[in-house]
């Protein structure tokens, strides 16, 4: 089953970030994708935030008069049965007849109509099947990502892109459907129409843009031409039409939108089994590639656990970190220790969504050239070392010296891979900064 991730969408994010010292994991490759999803974080956000309920307000008690009097009879009046979040959706209903506007990502095939977003078992109820052969519904999907299903009914096959909108890992088939394509050659005999009356067998280029405008995308091929309406980055249909026939040949609709009554699981409040297999370090080491380093007297090795910055005196601070980190995702921590706060970016090794103190440290780095704070590496070399020093020791492990734009500064660097290195800046021959980033994969934890 071919697997992929939200973001790289049509190849949506088409701005990279360069990645500095200063800057650590804010771009590049996932470095968690170890089983060929995509990366998990950058989901859409709703548009608007869920309101809690207004606190009902008392009623006024009467005074109490100087003659008692005979208490009227009470009404009672009925007590509201308590309501709980429904544990799946509220139940999807078939639009009867096609809408006029394509932005309301509506098709129908064989005289059924299906509207993007709905859930897998809604397209269940409809009689399609999942092609058993190249899809299994009870796989578990990583929040955020979407993977590519097959549906049959009768001789007319659909490619689905089902979406997990949790921040918890759920079986494929208790996610969204937010993207339909339907190609000729898998549905040769099938009736289609969109919006605006458009039918894949009679409509031609010219009546598709009489029905929805000039495409936001169009483009045309020695055998093919595009024709693309695109409200966002993540919503969009696509019609394309073989030149040679004239007809439309394939028809795909996305709906990156969360559904309005999609009910999210629980951040579990137990210590996911990973973090709590760390053990911290209990002496330096010498080799660089064990990626342990001294903060404030304590050893830590990364990746490490945001819990044990914490049991070290460490405070998270709210408001500049994250509550939760949803299932194999990432984000952001700002710790505080003395006066002196830094910021990093965490990853969830878990599946499902838990504390962010549960998240592990991949990157750390010292950014304030005037903290009071001591950072050692391997080797001894520490925050403020003297560079002559400092490169006694460094240079027989491997370290490369690159001068910087401004003078009397540059960088020592060991680099491993992309996502594992020492970056350390010197400015007038002292140490100014320690970068150390260890970025692996779930099963390279422990190994």
């Amino acid at each position: 089953m071919k697997k992929r991730n939200l973001l790289l969408k049509r190849m949506i994010a088409g701005v990279a970030m360069g990645c500095t010292v200063f800057a650590l994991t804010g771009c590049g490759e996932d470095a968690d994708d170890d089983d060929g999803r995509g990366s998990v974080k950058d989901r859409q956000e709703k548009e608007a935030e869920p309101t809690e309920e207004p606190e009902p307000t008392k009623e006024a008690e009467p005074e109490p008069t100087a003659e008692p009097t005979e208490e009227p009879t009470p009404t009672e009046e009925p007590t509201p049965e308590p309501t709980e979040a429904p544990a799946g959706h509220q139940g999807y209903v078939a639009p009867t007849e096609l809408s006029d506007s394509i932005y309301d990502y509506q098709i129908s095939i064989n005289g059924e109509i299906i509207q993007l977003p709905l859930y897998v078992e809604d397209l269940l109820a409809q009689g399609w099947e999942v092609k058993s052969n190249l899809s299994d519904l009870g796989t578990g999907m990583r929040p955020s990502t979407y993977d590519l299903y097959y549906f049959t009914k009768g001789d007319t096959q659909i490619y689905a892109d089902v979406m997990n909108w949790d921040v918890n890992e759920r079986p494929a088939g208790e996610c969204v459907i937010n993207g339909i394509t339907i190609e000729r050659n898998d549905a040769k005999d099938a009736e289609v129409e969109l919006p605006g009356g458009i039918n894949w067998n009679t409509s031609t280029t010219e009546d598709v843009m009489a029905a929805y405008g000039t495409p936001s995308y169009e483009n045309e091929t020695s055998s093919l031409y595009f024709m693309r309406y695109e409200e966002g980055t993540s919503n969009e249909v696509e019609v394309r039409f073989e030149v040679e026939s004239g007809q439309i040949d394939k028809i795909s609709l996305d709906n990156f939108t969360e559904p309005e009554d999609f009910v999210q699981g629980a951040v579990s409040t137990d210590v996911p089994e990973l973090t709590a297999m760390y053990q911290a370090p209990t002496a330096m080491s010498d080799d660089p590639a064990d990626f342990i380093i001294e903060v404030d007297g304590a050893l830590y090795q990364l990746p490490c656990p945001v819990s044990e910055f914490v049991n070290n005196g460490w405070e998270v601070v709210d408001g500049k970190s994250e509550e939760s980190i949803e299932g194999r995702g990432s984000g952001k921590v700002t710790l505080r220790k003395n006066n002196f706060e830094f910021w990093t970016y965490v990853r969830n090794y878990d599946d499902n969504a838990t504390a962010v103190e549960n998240s592990f440290v991949t990157d750390f780095q010292l950014r304030d050239h005037d903290a009071n704070v001591s950072v050692k590496i391997a080797g001894g070399v520490e925050y403020h070392m003297d560079q002559d020093e400092a490169m006694k020791i460094l240079e027989p492990m491997g370290y490369e010296f690159e001068e910087g734009t401004i003078e009397g500064s540059g960088y020592l660097t060991l680099k491993y891979e992309s996502f594992k290195k020492y970056e350390i800046y010197v400015n007038d021959g002292i140490i100014k900064d320690i970068a150390v980033v260890n970025q692996l994969k779930r099963d390279e934890l422990y190994k």
